[in-house]
């Protein structure tokens, strides 16, 4: 499940099957994102779900043990098969998948098997570095090195997204964020340190630069030094009426208080000593805006009256 390709062929066959919607069986390998979101959808319509994840639980890269808690009890509840702790080792196609007999087999690392119509892979991707290496820039564990400014080991080379590894000033020289908002800031910060380069280059070489381009995308190639990126992360998975939101990394965190607002509504705010990091909002956009808020802007938390839930968070003695 990489793209809207794959979403479309796999809506094609649940339609075209010569199966109900509830006698579909469809086997989801990782409890990501991605893989759980598919997986919620296809339990909306009826299909029959079960979910393959080797870690002790879902989410566990990008998550705390609470919300895993709560996504985990979500699509239990909902009747998605999710397990743990478990991974695929083998697929092989039935030979006969007439009578409404499933398309393939499916055998776990547990011994465990199971028949169905479909796999689903949703478990990320591999950084390709043939490029980078062939460039001769600088790796960190497998993701493109660069700067504030994201430029790569080679001051002629920029790198952006999922493929780099860099400096963040609130959570340290190895950062690595995979999301879209990730790659558009960083697009942005690039833009700007390709310009002023472009800038300074024009300068030394006597040669006009042209501004059409800059003046369309906005990019300031004035600044006699470019921005450095300092974009607080943010990430959102919307899975059955449930909405996850997330500002900030639990990275480096050490202490984190819970609030639950109602049955449905809950947040979770973690902390590196007193200095809010992170918060995780199920339900609860008021969180996410106003934690968004308190990332960016360093702002103290009264964790005394944050975790009582009479205080709202509006009124909250944020100073």
């Amino acid at each position: 499940m990489r793209n809207a390709d794959d979403a479309i062929a796999l809506k094609l066959l649940i339609n075209n099957t010569h199966k109900t919607k509830q006698e579909f069986h469809a086997l989801v390998l990782g409890a990501g994102y991605i893989g759980l979101e598919t997986a919620a959808s296809l339990r909306k319509i009826g299909a029959e779900v079960t979910v393959i994840e080797r870690a002790r639980r879902p989410l566990a890269r990008v998550a705390s043990e609470e919300v895993s808690k709560f996504i985990s009890a979500l699509h239990s509840n909902r009747g998605v098969n999710l397990i743990c702790n478990d991974s695929v080792i083998e697929l092989s196609q039935n030979s006969n998948t007439k009578g409404g007999s499933a398309s393939y087999q499916v055998l776990c690392k547990s011994g465990a098997k199971y028949n169905v119509d479909c796999l689903i892979v949703g478990v990320g991707v591999i950084v390709h570095t043939d490029l980078a290496q062939h460039a001769a820039l600088q790796l960190d564990e497998g993701y493109i090195r660069v700067d504030g400014r994201m430029k790569t080991s080679n001051s002629n080379i920029w790198a952006i997204g999922d493929c780099t590894v860099f400096e963040h000033h609130e959570y340290g020289d190895s950062t690595h964020i995979e999301s879209v908002q990730n790659a558009v800031d960083q697009a942005k910060i690039a833009a700007e340190s390709i310009a002023s380069s472009a800038k300074e280059y024009s300068q030394t070489a006597d040669v006009e630069l042209p501004s059409s381009t800059l003046e369309q995308f906005n990019i300031d190639a004035s600044r006699s030094t470019p921005s450095r990126y300092n974009a607080t992360p943010w990430f959102w998975s919307d899975q059955f009426d449930s909405k996850l939101q997330i500002a900030g990394l639990i990275k480096n965190t050490d202490n984190q208080i819970t609030r639950f607002d109602s049955d449905r509504e809950c947040s979770i705010w973690h902390f590196e000593g007193d200095v809010l990091r992170c918060v995780e909002a199920i339900n609860s956009p008021k969180a996410y805006v106003l934690g968004s808020k308190w990332i960016a802007e360093k702002i103290n938390i009264d964790k005394a009256q944050l975790a009582d839930t009479s205080v709202s968070l509006i009124s909250l003695n944020a100073p």
